[in-house]
């Protein structure tokens, strides 16, 4: 085996196994705007691979429906390349439709709790922008009067968009690598701090803890809100002399049930496979290469064994060299001489008033490829009811050897001689079995490809097979 085919042969061993060593995890996001940042990298990654299985699996269904009507044409020695691939093209689609039909099935689930989430995120990132203030100011006559109320709030991101990220969220990604350890989405909880200060008059450093409230004394509340803790204290109004305010604070959780509905949209994200399910295209050796019935069906078709029913040939050497001859070494021609040729498969389609020829790779819906595959059918199905000439034998033997009476006549009929004994005319079955040898088809392939016959039992197998494409098209 080349190099080539060893490197392939090595791959299609690796296919879907998980890379070796643990996946870095990307660190929690620690700030609003960050978890907003977050979790739209993980809905963008997550609703990409659905759809990228969802593209993969129409492909498939459109390429089955292809393979199924190059295979009704082709002649028997490409007919026994491509039975191998029919046979596995069923078992590559259903092992995607599982995944990819759950999956669908969460996104709307998914994608409302993570968005509810990011929502909440984003008014968590709005109130610690703000800091509101409100001071009550004395007259001259020492009293809190209505004059005296101020207040105002500052906003320092007026919208409640999340605009900032840090270094270390920029770094951040989502793949297939580190989806499935990625770190829980936090159940952010604010504090909100008010602090309170009090001074018996404007520039005056007395505090009012037991000084007389003078003309401009004032008390100041000043709110904000901040991601970190804090304590409630309020030891510093116990001094005559200025000190920092007193804080009484509060936290804040604004999730309610956000968190647990995200804690069960992450476990659906991090335990599907639809990425991994709906990978492999049917135009891909390694969607196949080791699927059981393609295996069976290479002993079968290509190395003529039609009782067969294992997965192992009794030669190795045979199997890898029908595997060779039909795909390339390590299947590294497959794609040319399996799907170029499908692709260039001309089937009949209507074209108005008309019908015309396309190829295959050109007709690219489903209603055109079921079409085409029903008026093959039905070509098929007008060439078996036609009727056939009548065998030459059969019937020179149906007027009968006895209504000849010419001695001369009787043994130049076909089957027949004259019986001198008896002076008449009667069958010679050493002619017949001479005139009727039958005819054997000799495999010309250089293979061991064997003959595959046409309408009647064609017609029997695609019978099912439409079943088959139908039932697969309902759900698609």
């Amino acid at each position: 085996m080349n190099t080539k085919g060893i490197l392939l042969s090595l791959t299609l061993v690796l296919w879907g196994r998980p890379q070796l060593g643990a996946a870095k995890a990307n660190d929690a996001c620690a700030t609003p705007c960050n978890c907003v940042t977050r979790i739209d990298k993980i809905l963008t990654y997550h609703k990409g691979r659905v759809a990228t299985a969802r593209a993969n699996y129409n492909s498939n269904i459109h390429n089955l429906l292809r393979l199924v009507l190059a295979t009704v044409q082709a002649d028997g020695q490409q007919k026994a390349k491509l039975i191998p691939v029919l046979g596995a093209a069923g078992k590559t689609l259903e092992d995607c439709k599982a995944e990819l039909t759950a999956a669908e099935a969460d996104l709307p689930m998914v994608t409302a709790a993570l968005t509810a989430l990011a929502k909440t995120y984003t008014i968590y990132n709005s109130l610690i922008k703000k800091t509101s203030t409100l001071t009550l100011t004395a007259d001259s006559s020492g009293h809190f009067k209505n004059t005296g109320i101020a207040g105002q709030a500052t906003h320092e991101n007026s919208t409640t968009t999340c605009e900032e990220e840090s270094t270390a969220e920029e770094k951040a990604a989502i793949n297939s690598a580190n989806v499935n350890v990625e770190p829980d989405l936090p159940a952010l909880t604010i504090t909100g701090v008010t602090t309170l200060t009090c001074e018996k008059a404007t520039g005056s450093t007395d505090s009012c803890h037991n000084n007389q409230i003078g003309d401009t004394g004032y008390i100041k509340a000043v709110i904000n809100y901040q991601t970190g803790t804090a304590t409630t204290d309020a030891s510093s109004w116990g001094s005559n002399t200025r000190t920092p305010g007193a804080k009484v604070v509060t936290r804040i959780s604004l999730n309610g049930d956000n968190k647990t509905s995200v804690d069960a949209a992450m476990a659906k994200i991090k335990a599907s496979k639809v990425h991994l399910k709906c990978a492999p295209l049917l135009t891909s050796y390694g969607a196949v290469a080791n699927d059981e019935e393609f295996k069976q069906l290479v002993i079968k078709a290509l190395l003529g064994k039609e009782g067969n029913e294992k997965t192992t040939a009794e030669s190795v050497t045979d199997y890898n060299n029908a595997i060779e001859e039909a795909y390339g070494e390590g299947g590294t021609d497959y794609e040319a001489k399996v799907w170029t040729k499908v692709k260039e498969t001309q089937a009949e389609i209507n074209k108005g008033a008309n019908a015309g020829n396309e190829p295959l790779e050109s007709i690219d819906t489903l209603a055109k490829l079921t079409a085409a595959i029903a008026r093959k059918l039905n070509k098929d199905l007008a060439e078996a009811s036609r009727p056939k000439p009548q065998n030459k034998i059969e019937s020179e033997k149906e007027k009968g050897c006895t209504e000849e009476t010419d001695k001369a006549k009787c043994n130049k009929k076909t089957g027949c001689k004259y019986n001198e004994k008896d002076s008449k005319c009667e069958e010679d079955p050493e002619k017949t079995a001479a005139a009727a040898a039958p005819t054997t088809t000799t495999n010309t392939t250089g293979s061991n490809f064997f003959a595959i016959y046409k309408t009647p039992l064609w017609l029997a197998v695609f019978d099912s097979m439409i079943k088959f494409v139908k039932e697969f098209c309902s759900n698609l």
